[in-house]
């Protein structure tokens, strides 16, 4: 029973160090939407420099085209108002890590806009 609960404790414990998840928080410093494939690239101060969130044309990131759409709106009206926006990035661990410039930011949980200090 012993050997049995320091093996699950070392999974768990395995698990928890192995598992990727950020949120970063920041004014928007760079919004864009790609011509060529519809790609919503989203720069905030702090990190990341410049993430491709989602595309408009196609499902990309897990983030299907009217959710992205809805996604580029309301960022929009976020960096008009210099107000600061959120994201959680699932597979990073870091706002700054290098493949979270101008790469696929892969799968993203939730956002939130209009953020006060």
């Amino acid at each position: 029973m012993k050997k049995y609960t320091l093996f699950a404790l070392s999974l768990l414990l395995i698990s928890a160090f192995s598992y990727a998840e950020v949120e970063c928080k920041g004014t928007i410093s760079k919004l864009g939407l790609q011509l060529n494939n519809g790609m919503l690239i989203l720069g905030l101060q702090g990190g990341p420099i410049a993430a491709e969130l989602c595309s408009i044309d196609t499902a990309h990131n897990g983030v299907t085209q009217d959710t992205c759409k809805a996604l580029y709106s309301t960022l929009l009206a976020t960096k008009a108002a210099g107000k600061k926006a959120a994201i959680r990035f699932y597979d990073h661990n870091s706002c700054t890590t290098e493949e979270l410039s101008w790469k696929k930011a892969g799968t993203l949980g939730w956002s939130s806009h209009f953020i006060e200090d």
